[in-house]
């Protein structure tokens, strides 16, 4: 806004203010003359000036009051007529400057704006002076942040809490009872109605970067193993605000309890801690988790960006409810270990999570069935890979593809390799699998003798770098495509490794593994995080 536009405003502001201001002053005027009832002056008084709350009941300060501006209409009424000379001469400032040269002109307008301000100030002062009345808003929201702890009971701290009408306030002194919230005050204003949740939904969050989702077991030497959801908030200053949801106490310390209706009736305990929030509920932990994070997501205005679950948190029925779920199918990164996936949930896993950059199965899967293609931005791992087949395996999109155990033979890795020659795929980067595939390579190669070539060093680099570790394939075959891309088939200790290099001489950061760490090594290493993953080879 120009300085022009902005003295229009204050121009039009000025005179509202000052009818408005007359019209109350009259009014006023009209009552202390015509009624001689100390009560009905009062009355009318509240009225007019609009405080019929917030005034005192103190009837003799009000006659005392009333008596004194009777006296004082006089002076009053004089300064009102120089307040109205003041917004004249705006006005006629006004219209010169809509005229005249703007430049010339603006500090003038400032000037009368400034003394009809402090003219409207002295004469507001003069109506409002000594009248006492308990409004004070910063009690009013201390008080009601206060009350607001327990919406649903009415007592704070075991005492009985009073509220006001929060809808009502003003826009700015609703804004600023809010900004004096805690994260979990905001989260039970936002449930006590649509209107409130519509409140918190139009705020911004900015300092919270991400959703993290974990399913866990815990564990320790004195009491049995009990399950954990936790939902971790990432913050712009490179720490996290966790909110477990558990079925037991993990810390000590005083904390506040509800029985929650929206949640059938289950009994909530909440310890807020510096940096996290605990909730022990009674009974139905997962369905009260779901219940949160899909209120926070949808609060919050953000998506699910890691899951990490733990299988023995959950039975198969729960899994396959969590992958049910709308906010999962936006998940980013998925990780998966301990436990086995059945066939209709990994399916399903496979055909509605289209939003995946990563993939990780460090457990048991049954056979599933990959009717469409498997689209993920980032990585796939699988240690379980003993039901793909050929056809699951060329139906899946990604950068990089590690399977261990599995029963893919060579002439299905040849398929593979035909099918990418005779494709337009620029995604994949590295395609990694575990086997004996170094005793067959006259299968592995069959109908690829002619295109394939040892190591050119005016081609490509020697050394190629996986997320995990780096790739000596000086020694590798190296086939190109009809579009320039170049891969390299490396069979190394029975694990078969297909490199694609879209930057044909990349920057190293990673070290080569060791003579005593061999590549099989370095590619258990990246599954096998889990001291359980045996489990997946039982019979």
């Amino acid at each position: 806004m120009n300085d022009f536009d902005y003295l229009v405003v204050k121009y039009l502001h000025q005179k509202h203010t000052c009818d408005l201001l007359s019209e109350r002053f009259t009014t006023l005027r009209t009552i202390c003359h015509q009624n001689e009832s100390l009560m009905d002056y009062t009355n009318k008084g509240r009225e007019v000036i609009g405080y019929q709350n917030g005034l005192t009941l103190d009837f003799q300060n009000w006659s005392d009051f009333l008596k004194s501006e009777k006296d004082n209409l006089p002076n009053l009424e004089e300064k009102l007529k120089i307040y109205k000379e003041n917004t004249n001469v705006i006005e006629k400032q006004y219209f010169n400057l809509m005229n005249g040269d703007i430049k010339n002109n603006i500090e003038v307008m400032k000037k009368c704006l400034a003394k009809g301000k402090y003219d409207y100030y002295n004469l507001m002062d003069s109506l409002y002076d000594r009248i006492s009345y308990n409004s004070n808003l910063s009690q009013m929201i201390l008080s009601f942040k206060s009350c607001l702890t327990f919406p649903n009971t009415g007592y704070t701290n075991g005492k009985h809490s009073y509220g006001f009408s929060f809808l009502k306030l003003p826009l700015v002194a609703r804004d600023h009872v809010i900004r004096m919230m805690s994260f979990v005050e905001l989260i039970q204003l936002s449930r006590c109605s649509e209107k409130t949740k519509s409140i918190i939904y139009s705020l911004s969050f900015p300092n919270i970067l991400s959703l993290d989702l974990v399913f866990r077991k815990r564990q320790n030497i004195i009491t049995p193993d009990w399950n954990e959801y936790k939902l971790c908030l990432k913050l712009k200053n490179s720490s996290t605000f966790n909110i477990i949801v558990s079925n037991r106490h993990q810390e000590d310390g005083s904390s506040r309890s509800f029985n929650d209706s929206r949640l059938g009736y289950r009994r909530v305990e909440i310890l807020e801690l510096k940096k996290s929030i605990n909730i022990v509920c009674e009974n139905g932990t997962f369905s009260f988790f779901i219940y949160l994070v899909d209120f926070l997501s949808d609060v919050l205005r953000m998506t699910i960006n890691n899951v990490y679950i733990d299988l023995r948190t959950l039975c198969s029925t729960q899994l396959h409810s969590f992958f049910c779920w709308k906010s999962a199918k936006l998940i980013k990164n998925l990780s998966i270990e301990n436990g086995r996936v059945r066939s209709e949930t990994l399916t399903f896993i496979f055909k509605s999570l289209s939003s995946l950059k990563s993939l990780h199965f460090s457990c048991g899967l049954e056979a599933a069935k990959l009717s469409s293609p498997l689209i993920v931005a980032g990585c796939v791992k699988m240690l379980d890979g003993r039901w793909m087949t050929c056809d699951a395996l060329i139906k899946i999109y990604c950068e990089e593809l590690l399977i261990y155990f599995n029963k893919l033979t060579c002439t299905d890795i040849n398929l593979f390799i035909k099918n990418w020659i005779n494709s337009n795929d620029t995604t994949l980067r590295v395609f990694q699998v575990a086997g004996s595939h170094g005793n067959d390579t006259e299968t592995l190669f069959r109908g690829l003798e002619d295109l394939l070539k040892p190591w050119n060093k005016s081609e490509r680099g020697p050394i190629f770098e996986t997320q995990a570790y780096a790739l000596d394939c000086q020694n590798g075959l190296d086939i190109q495509r009809s579009d320039g891309l170049i891969a390299t088939l490396c069979v190394d200790e029975s694990v078969f490794s297909f490199v694609v290099w879209h930057d044909r001489f990349p920057q190293v950061t990673k070290q080569l593994p060791s003579p005593e760490k061999s590549i099989l090594v370095q590619f258990l290493a990246a599954f096998l995080r889990s001291t359980e993953w045996y489990q997946v080879v039982e019979n």
